[in-house]
């Protein structure tokens, strides 16, 4: 009896694998349907409508992942500061050269002009009083009722507000520029 128990599990599991494997050649499948036969299984009649097969071409689509990138990149800066009010193109937008893209708040670029233009009214003020100054210790110079020295003191005055005069004008057209 114990030859019996050591040969009986590796047998079933031969046969087993035996079974299996006609099983899925089809060999128990007995109804099967051959290429080209339009009989049924159970001898039912074959469908009146047929379908004939043919090709056709499909259209396949792809998923994929990956970074899209353009062959001409440009970096856009403003050339001041400031806060931005308005936004007019968007990222990935066609703009054309010349085209706002943002509006910026211009109240601190105007009270920087008018600061501009108060300083040049103030020097220009500042350079006429030395341009007189400058007149009347000439006039007293020839009349040898000054001297050399205040003379010459006075045109470095009125020299000094001729610069200051031209300094205050750049600072002007510089906050016109800045402002647009």
């Amino acid at each position: 009896m114990e030859t019996v128990r050591r040969v009986g599990p590796p047998t079933l599991g031969a046969a087993a694998l035996l079974i299996l494997i006609l099983w899925m050649a089809g060999s128990f499948d007995r109804g099967r349907i051959e290429p080209g036969s339009l009989e049924s299984r159970r001898g039912e009649p074959a469908p009146e409508h047929t379908l004939q097969v043919r090709q056709e071409p499909q259209t396949t689509w792809y998923e994929a992942v990956g970074t899209v990138r353009s062959r001409a990149q440009t970096t856009v800066a403003s050339q001041i500061t400031g806060q931005i009010l308005d936004v007019r193109a968007e990222a990935g937008d066609h703009v054309n050269e010349g085209q706002i893209l943002a509006n910026l708040d211009s109240r601190e670029y105007t009270a920087r002009l008018e600061q501009a233009r108060s300083a040049l009214l103030s020097v220009h003020a500042e350079r006429e009083l030395a341009t007189t100054a400058y007149d009347r210790f000439k006039g007293l110079f020839e009349k040898r009722a000054a001297t050399l020295e205040q003379l010459e003191s006075a045109e470095a005055r009125r020299k000094q507000a001729d610069a200051a005069v031209s300094a205050a004008e750049q600072k002007v057209e510089e906050a016109q520029t800045l402002l647009g």
